[in-house]
């Protein structure tokens, strides 16, 4: 298991390590995966673990927002925007500004 966390990535094994401290989790999820992986005959290859269901049932939360592109736009850099991509008008530019797109 702590393999299969550690291909995910480092955040992955570090939500796994604190999550596998507690004993009674250890525990759990040991015997979930030993289940899963005797259901195989051969055992040559384990079972893959399902992370997001992992995660989520243990409250461990791993996304990482990227917010650069989401800023709003100041006034300026957006008329320009009209401008030069939409080829409007400055005055149907502020115009839209203040009341949104037509």
């Amino acid at each position: 298991m702590r393999y299969q966390a550690s291909r995910q990535g480092a955040a992955q094994l570090a939500a796994f390590s604190k999550m596998m401290s507690n004993l009674l989790v250890a525990s759990e999820e040991i015997l979930k995966f030993a289940a899963v992986s005797a259901a195989i005959p051969d055992a040559k290859r384990k079972a893959l673990i399902n992370w997001t269901e992992f995660n989520k049932s243990y409250g461990e939360k791993l996304e990482q927002g990227d917010h650069k592109l989401e800023a709003p736009y100041e006034k300026e850099q957006w008329l320009l925007r009209q401008r030069n991509k939409f080829g409007r008008k400055r005055e149907v530019a502020e115009t839209a500004w203040v009341w949104g797109p037509a």
